[in-house]
């Protein structure tokens, strides 16, 4: 896919626009350019053409992207691979994957893993990348985003595997350096450092020098206590799943402005303490969402915010009957989470995560990443539009995707897209890899 710098302005006419605030979603055209919203009519009103492409949005939910904060990219050749396995049981059978992965593979893995977002309506990404095997694969990765064409920010991560061709830590350091510099003023993509479950004031300090976000995987206890010590908790950190952080911890990164993304599938699916949803919410720490693992879950972020919504629920109904409430009586704080609550941590929230903090919903000047969802036949549902998307939206409803105002999804289908090749790809990738760990295997 060739993406271009400066796709031509838009008119998105006729869509049912939801905006934060609104308790209806209201007919509104929307005029794209320049990769952003130039601006946003008034309801009922229609914009001129002015020669702009016009994309007809008739009938069709208009909400801003989802951004999934959280995912593991490279495992997308791997897909399913843990779908029954448990808890710690993943990394003694996906991560010792990474160390047979070619450049290709992390080619097609993350190509073909940025189209599958962007079939689920995801427009932005934190690719969390465990397989940074040389500066050859990190360029491999970072030419998969490109070419899938959705918004990304690449997690360079710091893991060391077997098959590495890194010197010491000290070069991939100069990596981080040097890929930074390769994708500065790139429009769709830029980098973070991806650290796992261990505090690095070498890293985090360059990181800072360069200008980077840092995200961590955060279970570990006490881990965020070293953050804090450092002084290195800041709004640049995205912490990831902090289910076993203590209480004063929690506390720690609600006074920082640090984001927390949360993986509802993964924490809930492998046994995870999934009270961290309730804890953090309680404190006011901006959330956002994930899916983490494809080789465990689908890349859908809609099914994510489904379950984290509903997630909240179950852990409400738990403390009224502790509270030996039986409905419809509740306490004031029942329920914790609306609908429009989980749509912010899927869209702005996620953006806020991934540095963008200037730019909440559909706005003049916010990014033009935009998903159109399908109602027909069964039109928008009663009540608030984010309750239509939370509870009555499933990615087959998915027709219209759009990343800085440019088409990559229409009518459902990927645009300028040869599946069976990438099918093929995949699937050749997966056979070489699953047949490399057994050799390996065999020969111990």
């Amino acid at each position: 896919m060739t993406v271009s710098s400066e796709p031509p302005a838009t008119v998105v006419a006729g869509g049912l626009v939801y905006l934060d605030g609104d308790p209806v979603a209201q007919q509104r055209d929307l005029r794209l350019a320049g990769g952003v919203v130039a601006e946003v009519g008034e309801p009922g009103v229609r914009l001129a053409a002015d020669g702009a492409a016009l994309l007809d949005a008739g009938g069709k939910l208009v909400v801003p992207g989802l951004v999934d904060t959280h995912l593991h990219l490279w495992q997308t050749p791997l897909r399913g691979m843990t779908a029954d396995l448990w808890a710690r049981e993943y990394f003694h059978t996906v991560h010792p994957m990474s160390q047979y992965y070619t450049p290709e593979d992390m080619y097609w893995a993350t190509y073909a893993g940025g189209l599958e977002l962007l079939a689920h309506g995801v427009t932005q990404v934190f690719d969390y990348c465990h397989s940074v095997n040389s500066p050859e694969h990190a360029d491999a990765s970072l030419r998969g985003l490109r070419d899938a064409g959705i918004r990304a920010t690449y997690g360079f991560g710091l893991f060391e595997r077997e098959s590495a061709t890194y010197a010491d830590r000290a070069h991939r350091l100069d990596d981080l350096a040097r890929v930074t510099e390769a994708v500065a003023g790139e429009p769709l993509v830029d980098i973070a450092l991806a650290l796992d479950h261990a505090y690095d004031d070498q890293a985090v300090g360059l990181a800072r020098e360069l200008g980077l976000g840092i995200s961590v995987h955060g279970n570990p206890v006490g881990l965020a206590d070293q953050f804090a010590a450092a002084g290195a908790l800041a709004p640049d950190v995205l912490w990831v799943h902090g289910n076993y952080a203590s209480e004063r911890e929690l506390d720690a990164l609600a006074a920082s402005g640090a984001s927390l993304s949360l993986t509802p599938d993964i924490e809930m699916g492998m046994g995870k303490p999934t009270a961290i949803f309730d804890r953090a919410v309680r404190r006011g720490i901006p959330i956002a969402l994930g899916v983490d693992v494809v080789s465990y879950a689908c890349a859908d972020l809609l099914t994510q915010m489904r379950l984290a919504y509903a997630l909240h629920r179950v852990i409400d109904g738990e403390k009224e009957r502790a509270r030996g409430h039986v409905p419809p009586h509740r306490d004031t704080d029942v329920p914790l989470v609306s609908t429009r609550d989980v749509v912010r941590w899927a869209t702005t929230n996620g953006r806020r995560a991934l540095g963008d903090r200037d730019h909440q919903g559909i706005r003049a000047g916010a990014p033009a990443d935009l998903l159109l969802v399908e109602t027909e036949p069964w039109g928008l549902s009663l009540g608030d539009p984010a309750g239509h998307l939370v509870l009555q939206t499933t990615s087959r409803d998915v027709d219209t995707v759009l990343v800085a105002g440019e088409v990559r999804v229409r009518g459902g289908r990927l645009v300028g897209i040869d599946g069976p090749e990438i099918s093929a790809r995949l699937a050749e990738s997966r056979d070489r890899l699953l047949a490399t760990r057994d050799l390996a295997l065999s020969t111990h």
